[in-house]
């Protein structure tokens, strides 16, 4: 036979019966903070940790090709844009005109 299921209530209530709830042991306060430090200062200290530890597993030529790409972006776009301008100007009513020889009277 089925059990009925169970209610969200009931599915999602903690209920610490297992052997892990209770074998935690608490970090000591004096390990993790240093004296006099506010929790701005513990949570910046501890981001820029972070940081420095991700930074280390990155290998010197990936942090090369990063940068490559972030220069290879940039000529890109200014590349892009001027070709955008140039068209823009070519294809302008004042330069189409005039390279089509149109007077001042309108005649074509």
């Amino acid at each position: 036979m089925v059990p009925p299921p169970r209610s969200v209530a009931d599915a999602t209530r903690f209920t610490p019966t297992g052997p892990h709830a209770f074998t935690r042991t608490p970090i000591p306060a004096a390990a993790t903070t240093a004296v006099g430090e506010t929790p701005q200062q513990r949570v910046a200290r501890l981001r820029e940790a972070a940081i420095r530890a991700k930074l280390d597993q990155i290998s010197t030529v990936d942090k090369v090709i990063a940068r490559g790409r972030v220069w290879a972006d940039k000529a890109h776009r200014a590349f892009a844009l001027s070709l955008i301008g140039a068209t823009s100007l070519f294809f302008s009513p004042f330069f189409l005109c005039r390279m089509n020889g149109c007077d001042r009277d309108g005649d074509a």
